[in-house]
């Protein structure tokens, strides 16, 4: 799903949220105040891309980066969505 934008100077554009995104993934080691894990609006706006990642070489482990940077920044998804891929939407019937 994807929210319009219209402007004075614009006709109505998608907006390509990250959160709406396959790559995206809530960032698993958010605890909010209740010190329990959920995903909240924290979880989600400290949210990670999956799309890239570095490997740690003693565990194995890939770590993305943060969603916000990597639509920040040009040379990666930036703020057109680059690598963006509509995930579908939660409660879809699996076929």
């Amino acid at each position: 799903m994807s929210i319009r934008i219209f402007g004075p100077n614009a006709a109505f554009q998608a907006t390509k949220l990250c959160r709406n995104c396959v790559y995206f993934r809530p960032n698993p080691t958010y605890i909010n105040t209740d010190k329990t894990k959920t995903q909240d609006a924290d979880s989600i706006a400290l949210g990670l891309c999956a799309i890239s990642g570095v490997q740690d070489l003693v565990t194995g482990e890939i770590r993305s980066s943060y969603a916000s940077v990597q639509r920040s920044n040009s040379a990666e998804c930036g703020p057109n969505g680059k690598y963006f891929s509509e995930a579908p939407p939660p409660n879809a019937a699996a076929p």
